[in-house]
């Protein structure tokens, strides 16, 4: 993590690398909107059943953020 401080990079004040974490899953979210566009634009078939199966994992993705942000401590879930 050091190695990053070398060459410019920080986290903002108040922000730690939990907190990183956090935001990356529930980033993941935000591809479930795309996959459902997708439903309109691909026909019937196997392409959109895989579509929609990628859709329900990607928002198992929020179930995991709150689980990881719970268990880090981090954001809500802070001490």
């Amino acid at each position: 993590m050091s190695g990053y401080r070398t060459i410019g990079l920080h986290l903002p004040a108040r922000m730690g690398w939990r907190d990183v974490i956090v935001i990356g899953l529930v980033a993941s979210v935000g591809f479930t909107v795309a996959l459902f566009f997708a439903t309109a634009a691909v026909g019937p078939g196997p392409t959109l059943s895989a579509l929609k199966v990628g859709a329900l994992i990607s928002a198992a993705g929020a179930l995991a953020a709150i689980v990881v942000a719970a268990r880090l401590r981090t954001g809500r879930f802070s001490a």
